[in-house]
């Protein structure tokens, strides 16, 4: 009974793979028809071909270093995901994030993805909230760099408070670091 139900399954699978890739394809076609060519291409044109390589191979292997980085958070916290398993989670969320136009960013379908395909999902689940933290932290510590070195400290003064304070909302540790380097004159660039 089980059997017979297979290749039904395998043929509304095929069939729904042949819809998505109908549907990418009148998508690229619609975008090509009213999309004017002649300027991009002209641009496209002016990029030199090494250049555009060079700028390809460091894109990418920024996202690999990402996936990588992504996974070792993630399996510290016990979710065993293999390099690959976690390379389509992380492609997952980076399309969800550049390109669908919503509210569900990219943490929820990384998550979604690694839910699916962990044996531990709890661990997917703590592993993402995990590299969500030391991303904001890494962003965190960008500000107390910037304002180290920002050197006209009086004009950007409203900005810096107004960020400090955002920062605090998810940051407490990293933002009581940047008020008091503010504050107190320990910048590397302080031009009073």
């Amino acid at each position: 009974m089980i059997g017979a139900h297979q290749p039904e399954k395998r043929r509304r699978g095929r069939l729904l793979i042949t819809a998505r890739w109908l549907a990418a394809i009148a998508v690229l076609g619609i975008l090509l028809h009213f999309l004017p060519l002649h300027p991009l291409s002209e641009a496209i044109q002016q990029v030199p071909l090494t250049r555009f390589i060079i700028i390809l191979i460091g894109y990418l292997l920024a996202h690999a270093v990402g996936v990588a980085k992504w996974r070792m958070v993630v399996n510290a916290a016990g979710a065993q995901l293999d390099f690959r398993t976690s390379a389509q989670c992380y492609a997952g969320g980076l399309f969800a994030t550049l390109f669908l136009p919503s509210i569900i960013g990219g943490d929820v379908v990384r998550l979604a993805v690694g839910l699916r395909r962990s044996p531990n999902p709890a661990a997917v689940l703590a592993g993402n909230v995990a590299d969500r933290f030391l991303d904001m932290s890494a962003q965190a510590g960008l500000v107390l760099l910037g304002i180290c070195f920002c050197r006209d400290q009086s004009r950007w003064r409203c900005e810096i408070r107004r960020g400090m304070r955002c920062t605090s909302l998810r940051e407490p540790l990293l933002s009581r670091l940047c008020c008091w380097a503010y504050c107190t004159g320990h910048c590397c660039g302080d031009v009073q």
